[in-house]
């Protein structure tokens, strides 16, 4: 976001995200294969608490505006493997 457009920050959870173990069995195995989106979500500590959270402030909005906020980041790619 351009500074004059608005601001994000961001937190970080405390807590380490890692790579989940395996513990699944083959039911939670056939279950996962029929369902992939194409989508992985790491949740840390326990379900549904991101390793991360981006705020982001915007200033006001013409009603035709649009902003964009890009993000760039490195990841463990081990977590897209499982």
């Amino acid at each position: 976001v351009a500074q004059d457009k608005g601001n994000c920050s961001f937190q970080k959870n405390p807590t380490p995200c890692v790579i989940p173990q395996e513990k699944e069995n083959i039911f939670h195995t056939i279950f996962a294969f029929f369902t992939k989106s194409g989508r992985k979500v790491l949740d840390c500590e326990r379900p549904g608490r991101s390793c991360l959270i981006i705020r982001c402030n915007l200033s006001s909005l013409a009603k035709a505006e649009s902003r964009s906020i890009d993000v760039h980041m490195l990841l463990n790619t081990e977590i897209l493997k499982k």
